[in-house]
């Protein structure tokens, strides 16, 4: 029996999509009204991850998870979050990984931690008024404003 016939479909079974626009095949009206209410919500749930090491005692856990949270929340605070409800810890991965290899460590397993952060650093639209003559490219404009640009490899990095 073919496997065509065990699953029960067939190619015929598709129906036709429409010819033109990627709006027909992706609802964005609905998208758009599904998330306008998030918009200007200035909560946001908050997800984290560290390793600690399997087979330690409860205090040592404890111990570990308090620190890891502490640096969590710090990284946050700086980034003009403020937390808005109990920080939850659960586990994760039975074992971690190395970040940069990709390989399993069997000796780690990996904890999560999660919050509600309140942004209070909300960001407020600006306009920018660029005088004519500077318009002509963007590095003109730039250099009016005494602006430099920054390589791709040195730009700072939000995490």
């Amino acid at each position: 029996m073919p496997v065509k016939e065990k699953l029960g479909w067939t190619w015929g079974e598709f129906k036709e999509l429409p010819k033109e626009g990627l709006d027909f095949i992706l609802d964005t009206t609905a998208l758009n009204k599904k998330y306008e209410d998030s918009k200007d919500n200035p909560y946001r749930w908050r997800v984290g991850t560290f390793q600690v090491p399997k087979y330690v005692n409860g205090d040592h856990m404890k111990n570990l998870c308090k620190s890891a949270i502490d640096k969590w929340l710090e990284i946050y605070e700086r980034q003009g979050w403020q937390l808005a409800s109990k920080v939850q810890v659960y586990r994760g991965n039975p074992f971690g990984y190395d970040l940069h290899s990709g390989v399993a460590l069997l000796d780690r397993e990996e904890l999560r931690v999660r919050a509600i952060f309140k942004n209070i650093n909300q960001p407020k639209t600006m306009r920018i008024e660029i005088p004519q003559p500077s318009t002509n490219t963007l590095q003109d404009a730039m250099k009016a404003y005494g602006v430099r640009a920054v390589p791709r490899n040195k730009r700072p990095q939000n995490n």
